[in-house]
């Protein structure tokens, strides 16, 4: 499987010191996960406006969404609005969306990553709607 930077430097257009900040992104993200209780993605935008999937992390707080890996995928705006609009807005987007075989719809959160106050990249927070338990007291928070 491709590092983050290999896939980062053959498909998108970020130069080695954009790579680098979104390694350091993710060298943390494992608890991130598990305090916003979902599933964390990382896309990166490529040259033909379409996004490529660059990072997952996986809650251990939680169910996660994504069974199968999506390091290296190609998504494209119409699967993932969310991200598009976060990506050129530079603003946290949250929406309801329905990812592929998920039969219930999913609550994403998109939040730009900026580095030198330019959006490089965009995390997503992918969780249920449907869940069956009650919301613990971090997540109110």
């Amino acid at each position: 499987m491709a590092t983050l930077a290999e896939l980062a430097r053959a498909q998108t257009p970020l130069d080695s010191d954009a790579v680098d900040h979104l390694q350091r992104l993710v060298r943390g993200w494992n608890m991130l996960a598990d305090l916003c209780f979902g599933d964390l993605v990382l896309l990166a935008a490529k040259v033909d406006g379409d996004f490529l999937v660059l990072g997952q992390m996986r809650p251990s707080t939680s169910q996660t969404l994504h069974h199968d890996d999506l390091v290296g995928r190609v998504v494209t705006e119409i699967d993932r609005p969310v991200v598009g609009r976060s990506y050129r807005s530079g603003e946290i987007v949250e929406g309801e969306v329905a990812l592929g075989e998920q039969a219930d719809r999913v609550r994403m959160q998109g939040i730009p990553v900026r580095r030198n106050g330019q959006v490089i990249a965009v995390m997503t927070r992918e969780a249920t709607l449907s869940a069956t338990r009650r919301p613990g007291a971090l997540e109110r928070v």
